[in-house]
């Protein structure tokens, strides 16, 4: 039986073209590390191929968010620890200074020392943690604690309001609850309702 040379041709060019388009979706899936690039291609590997992605975008959300809470519990707790230091500090010093022993001269140096300190508080306790004055209640626009001059000496004031002003710390604006969203869809019910 004798072949034409046209059919020869036209068959060898037809395996060509086919097996080049076969190299060329090899190589698409070898460089883009994807074994599809159309969901039409193969619907039921793109279902499973997205629940994938968004379980671990998921994931990854939640690490970054527990990262960001760790990280303001951290800085937190240390400002809390070097705050009860330093009361401790000041608390030493006004034992000394309240001896009768004292002249006038070291009672001014106490006195400049405790005002230090409570400048350094201050700035332990204005501290911004990713993106958050973490004791500054809900009103974070603007720094909670100042110390200025009033009219019988320095005045410690929250949110622009002198801390001796009330008794009871709840009552000062701005002190409502604070919550850190970590991202994993849990509700916490308060006997308030909030």
């Amino acid at each position: 039986m004798r072949i034409a040379g046209n059919t020869v041709i036209r068959r060898y060019m037809h395996n060509l073209e086919r097996n080049m388009g076969r190299k060329n979706v090899e190589e698409n899936r070898l460089y883009s590390g994807r074994q599809f690039n159309r969901a039409s291609e193969n619907p039921i590997q793109a279902a499973r191929a997205l629940r994938v992605r968004r379980a671990i975008y998921d994931i990854e959300s939640y690490q970054s968010n527990l990262n960001r809470a760790n990280m303001i519990y951290e800085a937190a707790e240390s400002s809390v620890m070097k705050v009860s230091s330093i009361i401790q500090s000041v608390y030493e010093s006004l034992i000394h200074g309240a001896h009768g022993s004292v002249n006038r001269d070291d009672a001014n140096i106490i006195a400049e020392s405790i005002e230090q300190f409570a400048e350094e508080m201050v700035q332990l306790m204005n501290i911004v943690v990713a993106d958050r004055r973490i004791f500054g209640g809900v009103h974070n626009s603007s720094i909670a604690f100042k110390i200025e001059d009033g009219p019988s000496g320095k005045i410690a004031y929250y949110h622009g309001i002198p801390l001796n002003q009330f008794q009871d710390p709840s009552l000062f604006p701005y002190s409502g609850v604070s919550y850190t969203d970590i991202g994993i869809g849990l509700n916490q019910n308060t006997p308030d309702g909030r």
